[in-house]
């Protein structure tokens, strides 16, 4: 590959990229995407602030810290993702099994041919 070549290749990812700001709590996050992520992170930003705004008018009774805030907050979605990641794999089990099973008919039944 020549270095011109190499050159154009890095060129061209820049453009896949976007700079954003988005809000959290008050605070203005300036982020560098890929351009495909920017409704994730859009609306990531909007459930967050909408999470700890319910966790702040829960807990908010001056006891508990902002930072406690946000642990509540940061758990609340680790559990999410969490329990997406077991669903995923136990469909990915299920679809494994599926096939195992479909394989061990067609060996122990087979089918006469027609």
């Amino acid at each position: 590959m020549s270095s011109s070549t190499s050159n154009n290749t890095k060129a061209a990812k820049p453009y896949n990229k976007l700079d954003i700001t988005v809000k959290v709590d008050g605070s203005i996050i300036s982020l560098k995407i890929d351009r495909g992520d920017e409704q994730y992170i859009r609306s990531g930003a909007t459930e967050l602030n909408r999470v700890l705004g319910l966790y702040r008018q829960r807990y908010g009774d001056g006891a508990t810290s902002e930072i406690e805030l946000l642990r509540y907050t940061a758990l609340h979605f680790a559990s999410i993702v969490e329990e997406a990641r077991i669903k995923a794999e136990d469909q990915a089990l299920n679809a494994r099994l599926a096939t195992l099973k479909e394989k061990l008919e067609m060996a122990l039944y087979p089918h006469p041919a027609e």
